[in-house]
């Protein structure tokens, strides 16, 4: 049982590492779905990352700036909040507005149920 243990431990962690690095060089390639998933990496911690909010910030707006809805809404909620840096409204707005633009159906729900609790008024 133990031997098994440690070989899918290892399998697990070598697959992780792998396809971590696959996103890194796909996201330093301008790949927004690549850059999107690196900055939410830095943002929550995920494969024993420090948080990050500077670098998840930078990453995340990489793809957003290429239309990407789900950073675009991460964006707008790292602003709403503060997270990392000083909350701004604004520019919350901002995303979630660009985000509720978009064609991701379930991000420009989400986007606009931020709008409507920021006080935006939507018109429809």
């Amino acid at each position: 049982v133990t031997g098994s243990f440690l070989f899918i431990a290892g399998f697990i962690w070598f697959s992780m590492t792998h396809m971590e690095f696959m996103f890194q060089r796909l996201a330093e390639r301008g790949d927004a779905s690549s850059q999107r998933v690196i900055g939410e990496t830095y943002e929550t911690g995920l494969f024993g990352h420090p948080k990050d909010y500077a670098l998840a910030l930078q990453w995340l707006q990489k793809a957003a700036n290429q239309g990407d809805a789900r950073a675009q809404c991460t964006v707008g909620r790292i602003y709403e909040k503060g997270l990392g840096i000083p909350a701004n409204k604004e520019e919350a707005i901002k995303w979630y507005s660009l985000a509720a633009q978009n064609t991701d159906w379930a991000e420009k729900k989400k986007a606009q149920l931020k709008l409507k609790e920021l006080g935006v008024d939507l018109k429809e």
